[in-house]
């Protein structure tokens, strides 16, 4: 018997979080779909995906060049290349609800940049992120209410999406990522190292809201405080913003730029460092969060929705206004004195559809 086709379509996948949750699900599917499913993978680069020998791969390295190619094959060329395989299922991983036939459609929706509230003064001051919000709804809007089911990684997003593309909460299933990792960790190397040191793994965004970490280095050396490290996954050369980040801060000696790393280095480095910051003000999940409590070390973390609801069931979290560098300069200043007293955290209810794990989902997705 001709077994059914599994399509799962990530080829604007390139980096972070997102391609980190492309992997694990490919992971799962390679483990545990492809005995009854035939299962192809629309990917970027075949070099970035190895160790998944039952999955089919077809690569497509034109797709990233532009928007333009990049609506070329979501709308026109992935129709044409849903008639030849005749899927059963085609997942879209990247946000866009493909223009394909298939029996069973789903959208993995990864950006929250729809759901930022604009200000006028964005189109000044943010101009790219103001007109690329605009253009994410257009794109989340199209073809979104021909799938069976639309996927985010947290509950405030089921309630904006259901509100702002008026969708069946029924039909959207929320899907808190996992982290699935093989990675073999180096032994940390704390010999005699007292330097407090903060963690920020990021890709360079201006909602990553890096500079409020840049302010509060700055208000700190100003009180006398120095003998700390901040590191940061950017160098400046990733995009404009990065650039930005880098010219204003660079100068402070506890500012350190790491630039891009593997995933492997990212957690080398929870291994090794004392404290995770995460600062950003609009997330659908924040994947370093649900990562570094893998190490039971201290977090913290912007006072926000998505953080509480990624956070969890924790025991040492500190929340501040990540719109306010003294908010943060409170928390170091007084974990750098000994002084400050971590609270634990506890999770926030979720209701169905609920898919804890990429077995559950599938399942739902496959009934």
């Amino acid at each position: 018997m001709k077994k059914k086709i599994v399509v799962i379509s990530g080829a604007n996948l390139f980096g972070g979080g997102t391609l980190s949750i492309l992997k694990d699900c490919l992971h799962y599917a390679n483990e545990n779909l492809c005995n009854e499913y035939e299962v192809y993978a629309l990917i970027h680069n075949a070099k970035d995906f190895v160790g998944y020998a039952n999955i089919k791969f077809l690569e497509f390295r034109e797709v990233r060049k532009s928007y333009f190619n990049r609506l070329y094959y979501e709308y026109w060329y992935y129709k044409r290349l849903s008639t030849e395989l005749q899927p059963y299922l085609w997942l879209s991983m990247n946000d866009m609800s493909s223009n394909v036939y298939a029996e069973r459609r789903a959208v993995y929706c990864h950006n929250p940049t729809p759901f930022k509230k604009l200000v006028l003064s964005d189109i000044w001051n943010q101009t790219q992120v103001f007109f690329f919000t605009l253009f994410y709804k257009f794109l989340y809007r199209i073809n979104i209410r021909k799938n069976n089911y639309v996927i985010v990684q947290q509950n405030w997003l089921r309630i904006a999406f259901s509100k702002m593309f008026k969708l069946d909460l029924q039909k959207i299933i929320v899907s808190p990522p996992k982290v699935i990792s093989k990675i073999e960790l180096s032994e940390a190397n704390k010999v005699g190292r007292i330097t407090k040191t903060f963690f920020f793994p990021t890709y360079p965004r201006p909602f990553k809201n890096i500079a409020v970490i840049g302010e509060a280095v700055k208000i700190l050396n100003a009180e006398g405080f120095n003998d700390f490290s901040v590191l940061i996954t950017v160098d400046g050369s990733e995009n404009q913003y990065a650039a930005t980040i880098v010219k204003n801060y660079d100068h402070l000696a506890q500012m350190k730029f790491l630039g891009l790393i593997s995933r492997e280095e990212v957690f080398n480095l929870y291994q090794d460092v004392d404290y995770l910051i995460f600062p950003s003000t609009l997330e659908t999940w924040g994947l370093p969060i649900t990562e570094f409590k893998l190490f039971n070390k201290p977090i913290l973390l912007s006072d926000l929705e998505y953080a509480h609801e990624t956070l969890g069931d924790y025991h040492a979290a500190a929340f501040f206004d990540p719109e306010n560098p003294k908010s943060l300069v409170y928390l170091m200043s007084e974990i750098l004195k000994g002084k400050y007293e971590f609270e634990s955290h506890k999770s926030i209810p979720i209701k169905g559809p609920l898919a804890n794990n990429w077995k559950e989902l599938f399942t739902i997705l496959l009934e």
